[in-house]
């Protein structure tokens, strides 16, 4: 669109014109649109799933697999410990986020995984390498922590026989990020050993690959519908890629395909002028209720679309007054700087919660379940979000900006190009 008053001094300029007030109309209130930058609201979403999984995980550790009470309750808490809909809320979140990269920098397929290779994989390499070490430590806490015979401890003793069974090829495999295309007759446990969260770093960097040519297809009905034929076929013959996490881009494509709708969405509603509005939470209600009422993935699908739809509507009673409150919480201060942080504390957390537990089981064998968990809560998370801010500082942004300056040559990028919400995160 043009600048505001551009349009009024082009028609001043034609014969006859009807001059009008000197003073510019008022404009009405709307969201940024995609070229003005990041969007801080889906920046602050990613900052609160990343810390949802850490929190996840120092509970499963601590022997909290199983819910403490039952009924509803008891379910809602294993859905927490667990964190599937973390997962699926950052795979939408990515394909939002990658198509707003595509679409605002026009860019070829080197310079494309140039800029995300340089964004994911210092980070990435340093937390493997973590990873790696705190593997030896797992053992210590399987076999002496009080609270060993979970579930979830033995899910972990079958990653460690896989680990040891083939270390060499589990390595190869997620160095080169690969750990997740392999099924479970190849490479049995790959998408999960070493550094379980990055199982959905692999996921990432597949969507990357074909980021390009998905973006082209869903610009298409018939691009469309094979898209919508490779989701069927991987849902009903993809079991064996399940290994133990869903970590081959077309079992969890429709997340990414929700966000690449999102991203059109948001464009086409803010080319027609459209801002936020009390009507607005009209529709975000309908989908909630549509979302409820299809009881697929619906708790994930809820999350996005309030996280969404709070961008498009202005304060108003009942439901409209809750995405008010959900747009304040994802742009306060506090989930800003986990937005910023988010991608390394995802991957941290895992290798420092082994170490965390190694220590305290050292100096206290008896230590409780409730001990461990206090233990972490008091010190665990700190040092974790510590930690994620100094990786952010010393890797992330450093090798972000080169990757941009390497890049900046070969695209026409836009001064306000919205790195920023560019998550490369996904829960496990």
């Amino acid at each position: 669109l043009p600048p505001a008053g551009s349009f009024f001094c082009e028609r001043s300029r034609r014969p006859n014109a009807r001059r009008r007030s000197r003073r510019p109309p008022k404009m009405k209130t709307s969201l940024p649109r995609p070229s003005a930058g990041r969007v801080a609201e889906l920046d602050g979403l990613r900052g609160v799933l990343a810390l949802w999984v850490a929190v996840a995980h120092v509970l499963l550790w601590c022997g909290f697999a199983e819910a403490p009470f039952g009924g509803r309750a008891g379910r809602f808490f294993i859905t927490l410990v667990y964190s599937p809909e973390a997962v699926e809320v950052f795979f939408i979140l990515s394909g939002f986020a990658i198509s707003y990269l595509i679409y605002s920098q026009k860019q070829g397929f080197g310079s494309f995984m140039t800029g995300r290779f340089f964004r994911i994989y210092p980070v990435y390499l340093l937390c493997l390498a973590l990873g790696v070490g705190a593997a030896w430590l797992t053992g210590f806490i399987l076999d002496h922590a009080s609270w060993r015979e979970t579930s979830y401890f033995d899910g972990l003793r079958m990653l460690a026989d896989n680990e040891q069974a083939r270390p060499t090829a589990h390595l190869a495999a997620h160095l080169g990020l690969a750990h997740g295309v392999f099924p479970q007759t190849v490479l049995p446990g790959g998408a999960a050993t070493l550094l379980v969260p990055a199982w959905s770093i692999s996921v990432e960097w597949q969507y990357y690959t074909c980021a390009l040519l998905i973006a082209f297809c869903s610009r298409h009905a018939l691009g469309l519908l094979l898209l919508a034929g490779g989701c069927w076929f991987a849902a009903r013959h993809g079991a064996a890629w399940i290994n133990p996490l869903p970590a081959f881009l077309p079992l969890v494509l429709p997340f990414f395909l929700i966000g690449i709708g999102s991203y059109h969405l948001y464009v086409a509603h803010f080319a027609k002028g459209g801002g936020r509005s009390r009507r607005n939470a009209r529709y975000v209600a309908v989908a909630l209720a549509g979302a409820i009422l299809l009881q697929w993935h619906s708790l994930s699908l809820a999350i996005w679309i309030v996280a969404f739809g709070s961008l498009f509507v202005e304060p108003s009673r009942g439901f409209g007054r809750i995405l008010v409150v959900a747009r304040r919480i994802l742009g306060h201060p506090v989930t800003q700087f986990l937005g910023k942080i988010s991608y390394p504390l995802y991957l941290v957390h895992w290798p420092l919660l082994i170490l965390l537990l190694t220590i305290l089981l050292h100096y206290r064998p008896n230590a409780s379940a409730f001990e461990a968990a206090g233990w972490m809560t008091l010190v665990g998370i700190p040092l974790m979000l510590a930690a994620g801010y100094l990786l952010h500082r010393t890797i992330e942004a450093p090798f972000m900006q080169l990757g941009r300056r390497l890049t900046r040559p070969a695209a026409r990028t836009d001064r306000d190009t919205p790195v920023a919400i560019t998550p490369a995160i996904s829960p496990p």
